[in-house]
């Protein structure tokens, strides 16, 4: 299998400024959660010892902001904390020195420190810090120039603590909740595809067939995974516990890639059979030979992917996939319909539909084996 693709759309980069663009992520396990609360309690116990600003709150408050559940994004978090408030915290209590404190020169500042803040390349949690900085200032008022300082340097205490709090013994990256996560997302891709057989041909929906809904929640699974692969990847930068997962992100990543492309082609192919199947006219392609079909799909999708509830087979693990003869029964039937009813029009959607199964069948040779297919954008 090749792992020399780039996947920039699926990997977050490494590079100082990708650090800058993380998002905080929420608050994840009760070891998290205790991780966070020691560390903000010997920010504080610094700070208060250490520090001479008024208020020894801004090191505990950076330290719960900027602990993640990687290495990697407590840098980033960290980095755009304490720069967006040291320019928040430095620039307005310039402005306010210099100008005194009215209502016109609190609007102007908080104008001029928003702008700011939409420059920068972070974010919006670290944009949203050069404004909070800037209003906390402003509000105090002018002559409080030596308090700003010691408030710039309570913020690095708490983002060196918190820095810290996880590189002594990070966190592993989830590897397990991704391929979890990827499980599922073939087994509901899995249930779509079942679900386009036993309906089809029924007559009892209403507007739309059952499966239309559920092909749609297809997409909450993409997002879903993409999350976490995304924190996966993350999880392996300046992380000794890590591991070899690293040398595996081009696997994991194309797995996804692959998987999605698939998910798209059962999302279209089940908008195509909803709009064929028990409406006015017979479909040409009946619905026991649609049946036919899936059945010999969903054999070939387990036997690379995995059987629906087993563990996800990565890309490129399980090896070719002999789809000859299941290439022949598809070309077959489009042979069929055509010359049994003569008119190319009157079998235009169900030659569509055989085309979205060959190209699945394709997708399926292409998931087993790791080579290249027609869905890089995707």
């Amino acid at each position: 299998m090749a792992t020399d693709r780039v996947f920039g759309d699926l990997l977050p980069g490494d590079s100082f400024g990708g650090a800058l663009k993380i998002r905080p992520s929420g608050i994840g396990s009760y070891k998290h959660i205790a991780r966070v609360a020691i560390a903000a309690t010997i920010a504080w116990l610094i700070a208060t010892n250490l520090s001479q600003s008024t208020l020894g709150i801004f090191a505990p408050i950076t330290t719960l902001l900027v602990v993640q559940t990687s290495p990697w994004s407590t840098l980033g978090i960290s980095a755009q904390r304490v720069l967006g408030t040291g320019v928040g915290v430095l620039g307005a209590s310039i402005w306010v020195n210099l100008l005194g404190l009215s209502w016109w020169t609190f609007g102007l500042g908080l104008v001029i420190s928003l702008v700011i803040a939409r420059l920068l390349p972070f974010s919006f949690g670290g944009q949203i810090q050069i404004p909070i900085a800037v209003i906390f200032v402003l509000s105090i008022g002018p002559n409080s120039m030596e308090q700003d300082l010691w408030r710039v340097l309570d913020v690095g205490i708490g983002g060196v603590v918190g820095i810290a709090a996880v590189l002594a013994w990070p966190p592993k990256p989830p590897l397990g909740l991704f391929l979890e996560t990827m499980a599922k997302y073939r087994d509901d891709i899995f249930d779509v595809l079942r679900a386009i057989g036993e309906e089809s041909g029924t007559d009892v929906h209403g507007r739309v067939h059952d499966y239309i809904p559920k092909a749609r929640q297809l997409r909450e699974g993409s997002l879903q995974a993409r999350e976490q692969l995304t924190q996966v990847s993350e999880g392996t930068h300046a992380n000794l516990r890590a591991g070899n997962i690293r040398s595996q992100l081009p696997q994991l990543a194309l797995s996804l890639r692959r998987l999605l492309g698939f998910a798209i082609q059962v999302r279209g192919l089940a908008g195509a059979t909803d709009a064929l199947y028990d409406r006015r006219l017979p479909a040409a392609l009946t619905p026991d030979q649609l049946n036919e079909l899936i059945r010999e799909l969903l054999v070939q999708a387990e036997s690379v992917m995995g059987p629906k509830g087993a563990p996800i087979v990565l890309a490129g693990d399980a090896g070719a996939v002999d789809s000859t003869e299941f290439a022949t029964t598809i070309r077959g039937m489009a042979t069929n319909v055509v010359a049994e009813f003569g008119d190319v029009s009157s079998v235009l959607e169900s030659t569509a539909i055989l085309g979205r199964f060959d190209y699945l069948r394709a997708q399926v040779q292409s998931y087993g084996t790791g080579d290249h297919i027609f869905d890089e954008e995707i």
